[in-house]
């Protein structure tokens, strides 16, 4: 019978997280001091990121009846900030503006299967493939946290949702 120390698999998994979040650091350092000096090259970095965050806002507005009307990856400058890409919906409510708003967070799952392949293959020392592996892992998990607009659109249902469920467990 095979038996699983969990405290040596805890202690694994802390350290693949440290290296992780000291990777990401690495990308984002370098990113801006590399890639992201104009909005082309910013753009070109974090492409794959935002194609699939701004599929995740249509993907989850058509699921939830939003009726996503516009969908753009031509980049702007806004202000300060560069709009990498956006989608725009003719229906959003109370009811799925916090869905649509959160739906980049669903990334984290593609986002972990990239860790754990970036931890795979740099255990097996193949550098070059770790390297490919750790930029999709690092734009994916960059792309997976919603924007200030986001939040923005999904607050007012997230403040719906907060009250509801108060509500319900105020009277059972």
């Amino acid at each position: 019978m095979l038996f699983i120390d969990a405290s040596s698999i805890y202690q694994l998994w802390q350290k693949e997280i440290i290296v992780a979040v000291f990777i990401a650091i690495l990308f984002r350092f370098f990113a801006r001091k590399l890639f992201v000096k104009t909005i082309l090259t910013s753009w070109l970095f974090y492409l794959p990121g935002t194609i699939l965050h701004e599929l995740a806002h249509f993907v989850v507005a058509i699921l939830t009846f939003a009726a996503p009307r516009r969908f753009n990856l031509i980049p702007k400058r806004e202000g300060n900030v560069y709009v990498l890409g956006s989608v725009q919906c003719a229906r959003a409510n109370l009811l799925n503006a916090a869905f649509v708003g959160l739906a980049p967070v669903l990334l984290l799952f593609p986002a972990l299967y990239f860790w754990q392949k970036f931890f795979d293959v740099f255990y097996e020392k193949e550098y070059i493939k770790a390297i490919a592996l750790a930029w999709a892992a690092y734009t994916t998990t960059a792309s997976a946290m919603p924007s200030s607009q986001d939040i923005r659109f999904a607050m007012p249902s997230l403040l719906f949702y907060a009250i509801v469920s108060i509500l319900i467990y105020s009277l059972s």
